[in-house]
């Protein structure tokens, strides 16, 4: 074969591999634009999908970081659910006609293990005894802790077997959230004085 040949044949495939390479890094080169521009798309899909979620959030009246009670409103709300009731347990704690009668307003107003206790010391004072409240005054201990307390000051006629006598007493009722309501959770009553009445 002669010299001409064979640098023709070299030429041809020093071409044929010039060309194929060429045209395999243009399919490359192809094949990641392509995924880059479709990047690019996801991209502004997800940022226009972000605004529209912000925008609807906004526009919507649910629970949001604007529409959200401030610490101090929902320390307003707790004071005022706590303190109603309180006002129910002085009630059912010093107005009643009988202690069967008590007992039964004060459990559901206390915690389940409160009422353990209560049943436990159920039967004591089974004598015929009625009180009304007379003079009552409310305390808020505001010390945020997770168990709010209030101290009452009461003044109650209590009526036994005939006989009448006025007391007063400190009333110390420590909450607790249970079943997403505010319950007794602990007291202690400290009596203060007792003035006997004619019957």
């Amino acid at each position: 074969m002669s010299k001409r040949k064979k640098a023709g044949i070299l030429i041809g495939l020093l071409f044929l591999v010039l060309g194929s390479g060429f045209t395999g890094y243009m399919l490359h080169e192809g094949q990641q634009e392509a995924p880059e521009t479709a990047k690019k798309e996801n991209a502004d899909e997800k940022q226009a999908t972000q605004k529209k979620t912000i925008l609807d959030v906004k526009g919507t009246k649910g629970t949001t970081e604007e529409t959200r009670p401030s610490i101090a409103e929902e320390e307003k709300i707790v004071a005022k659910d706590i303190q109603a009731v309180n006002q129910r347990l002085v009630d059912a704690y010093f107005s009643y006609k009988s202690t069967q009668e008590q007992f039964q307003h004060i459990m559901p107003l206390a915690t389940k293990a409160f009422q353990q206790k209560m049943q436990e010391a159920a039967g004591i004072g089974g004598e015929a005894v009625k009180s009304r409240i007379i003079k009552r005054q409310a305390f808020w201990n505001d010390d945020r802790s997770l168990h709010p307390e209030m101290t009452n000051l009461i003044t109650q006629r209590v009526a036994v077997n005939g006989s009448e006598y006025e007391q007063t007493s400190y009333m110390r009722i420590v909450f607790e959230k249970e079943e997403n309501q505010w319950k007794m959770a602990d007291m202690a009553i400290t009596l203060v004085g007792s003035t006997q009445k004619g019957s």
